[in-house]
């Protein structure tokens, strides 16, 4: 089953992350594996390197063979991460004056939805756990931040409403979050 709690190691592993190394997110501009098309899972969660860019109020996403288009517009946002969930569909975390929403397919809804996630947030960044196909049954969608000179996470079992606190006198950014290549 999915363990809920999430720790951070006594004895940091180093690791590069699989995608970010290469392509580095910033506050404008998401990358992430991802699948071969919108909702097609099938040849997996890492067979193609999607894109998210914010220009203005909208938020396009482009990959190979998935010509770029705009997926959301929202006015005023200021920062935006990017990560699928285990059917291939997108989630799109982001920041609108330091409040942390978050635009995903709810399947209670059967829709996409914009939900505000946390408020006074200073940083925030989104992801699937695992992405190799053989633990996306046992994968989760994590979102981490600062807030409050703490680093929180959310996570997709608890419908993104519970805040975890993980560590205490975090006075810096949250730059990525997800599995390296040292598991």
């Amino acid at each position: 089953g999915l363990m809920q709690e999430f720790s951070i190691t006594s004895t940091p592993v180093l690791g590069a992350f699989w995608v970010e190394n290469t392509y580095p997110s910033t506050d404008t501009v998401a990358y992430s594996h991802g699948p071969i098309d919108i909702q097609d899972p099938s040849k997996g969660l890492m067979n193609k390197i999607w894109r998210a860019r914010l220009i203005g109020p909208d938020i396009s996403l482009v990959a190979d063979g998935y010509p770029e288009r705009v997926i959301f517009t929202k006015r005023c946002i200021s920062t935006i991460d990017l990560t699928f969930d285990q059917n291939g569909r997108y989630l799109l975390l982001y920041t609108v004056a330091n409040d942390m929403w978050l635009y995903w397919f709810d399947p209670v809804a059967q829709g996409y939805v914009d939900v505000i996630i946390d408020t006074d947030v200073s940083s925030a960044r989104i992801s699937l756990d695992d992405k190799r196909t053989s633990q996306v049954a046992e994968s989760q969608i994590v979102l981490g931040y600062v807030k409050d000179n703490g680093l929180y996470y959310r996570t997709q079992l608890d419908r993104y409403t519970v805040p975890y606190l993980l560590q205490e006198g975090v006075a810096g950014k949250l730059i990525k979050i997800g599995l390296s290549n040292r598991y």
